[in-house]
């Protein structure tokens, strides 16, 4: 799991705090800073292109995508263009429930 940091808040304009990476418990997670906003930049690229990746419905602050889990099925490979996510939504609190149920759907048996 890759998890991006990137300032759209008031108070988001420095590296996340230890404290603001405790959210984020699983060990085999990685957290990446992003203070200029590649991936966001990536993914409204990969939108915008035609690219299988769905339009989201929401996320969208300072023209950033933002708040958002994207979940690609194991066997996916970024090549020139992303691949089509099994799950692609936001915000990511209030669909905690759903990102949870498409990750034991892949990973069946696998803690979360």
């Amino acid at each position: 799991m890759f998890v991006v940091w990137e300032p759209i808040l008031w108070g988001d304009w420095h590296r996340p705090t230890s404290r603001t990476l405790t959210r984020i418990s699983d060990s085999r997670a990685a957290q990446f800073w992003d203070p200029n906003h590649l991936v966001s930049q990536e993914l409204k690229h990969a939108i915008q292109s035609g690219s299988p990746m769905p339009k989201p419905k929401c996320c969208v602050a300072y023209g950033f995508y933002w708040d958002m889990a994207a979940i690609f099925p194991a066997d996916a490979r970024a090549r020139a263009a992303l691949p089509e996510p099994a799950f692609f939504d936001g915000e990511v609190a209030p669909r905690a429930a759903a990102i949870e149920s498409k990750l034991k759907e892949l990973v069946p048996g696998e803690r979360q």
